[in-house]
């Protein structure tokens, strides 16, 4: 799931600034360290999740809830739905500078917007 980033001002928050956080990458901490098996040794890497080549249908899923440790509630784990507004492009998404591999100047990975599904309840 892509996830969204707290709104810079107002109350939406942009497609751009979700991808933008979701190729950022995520520092792996001493708890979820990744085993090097050329050190031999479990290192705090950096996580990160790229795209050699996109389809041609893209599919993006929205991360609908966060998740809390609530320590007056004995630590346990709070879940709170994400009702923020998304704004994203309705003919050109450009997801150029997300993609790694080659780009096909006459296929550009460049998306139009066909439908979107609302889940609620």
């Amino acid at each position: 799931s892509i996830p969204l980033v707290p709104p810079k001002s107002g109350s939406t928050i942009s497609l751009k600034d979700c991808l933008d956080q979701f190729a950022a990458g995520e520092q792996l901490d001493e708890h979820n360290a990744w085993y090097c098996s050329n050190c031999k040794k479990h290192v705090c890497a950096l996580k990160l999740i790229t795209l050699w080549n996109t389809p041609d249908i893209l599919v993006l899923h929205l991360k609908r809830f966060t998740f809390e440790k609530c320590p007056e509630v004995d630590g346990r784990i709070l879940r709170r739905k994400i009702e923020d507004t998304v704004n994203f492009p309705i003919d050109r998404l450009d997801m150029t500078e997300y993609v790694l591999g080659p780009v096909d100047p006459n296929a550009p990975p460049i998306y139009k917007l066909f439908g979107v599904s609302e889940h609620s309840g």
